[in-house]
């Protein structure tokens, strides 16, 4: 008779279990729902999937690194295809030119290109993974997991967080505004230039309509809870299909 009361408060435990994952994702669901409103909507969003963004920013320096001032443009569709234009004048004028177009990736500085080995490759994908996650439409396909986060206080304001979790990537942690519904912050694991795992935070602010969306204007990424880069954004576009070529061989 105990057993069988052992197998019923089980069973009990795994019910109750099963149904507050279950709400829990339906809340995180909505929210991200309203955080699409809020970006523009599904129509608006997914008629331009292409994004190019132009920015100035500073890499912060540290005791062993110096502070680097730099412009971008940046461009990307989906989650395996980016292009980054870095140029710089800071310690004699170089320009850094970045492409991930699927499974290959190129880094050339200068105008010297060299295909990426295996490991930067794998960097460079997750990477546009996080950035293709967190621009929100992705994430109405049901293979991702979404779980609610809890809240977290940013510019004293409170955001409301969701965990997304994908077989075969690492779990990248959003955050909304709670009024609003704007997204405020992404949280990752990141990798960091020599490849060693590093915390990252990247803030989101100043959103302005672009488009019919709205985008953050300014971009501030910490690593290892130390300020690693801001962004000043100056433009943006927003397009169906890329300029034929973009995402070639640099």
């Amino acid at each position: 008779m105990r057993s069988k009361r052992c197998v019923f408060v089980s069973l009990g435990v795994l019910l109750a279990a099963a149904t507050v994952r279950a709400d829990d994702s339906a809340a995180a669901r909505e929210l991200i729902e309203k955080a699409i409103r809020a970006h523009g909507g599904e129509a608006t969003l997914a008629k331009c999937p292409v994004m190019t963004m132009k920015f100035k920013g500073t890499v912060h320096g540290s005791d062993k690194t110096p502070t680097i001032l730099f412009k971008a443009q940046m461009t990307t569709n989906g989650a395996e295809r980016v292009k980054l234009i870095v140029e710089s004048d800071n310690f004699g004028k170089f320009i850094l030119v970045s492409v991930l177009n699927g499974d290959r990736g190129w880094i050339g500085c200068n105008g010297e290109t060299q295909e990426v080995k295996k490991d930067k490759l794998a960097t460079m994908q997750e990477d546009a993974y996080s950035a293709w996650v967190a621009s929100l439409l992705p994430l109405k396909d049901k293979t991702f997991n979404l779980t609610m986060e809890g809240e977290a206080n940013i510019d004293n304001r409170t955001a409301l967080g969701v965990k997304v979790s994908r077989m075969g990537h690492r779990d990248v942690k959003l955050f909304f505004d709670k009024e609003t519904g704007l997204l405020v912050k992404t949280e990752r694991l990141a990798k960091d230039e020599q490849g060693k795992e590093v915390s990252e935070a990247t803030f989101l602010s100043e959103h302005k309509d672009v488009q019919d969306t709205k985008q953050a204007m300014k971009i501030t990424i910490f690593r290892g809870g130390r300020p690693y880069q801001t962004w000043e954004v100056m433009d943006y576009l927003l397009a169906a299909n890329p300029n034929e070529g973009t995402f070639n061989k640099p």
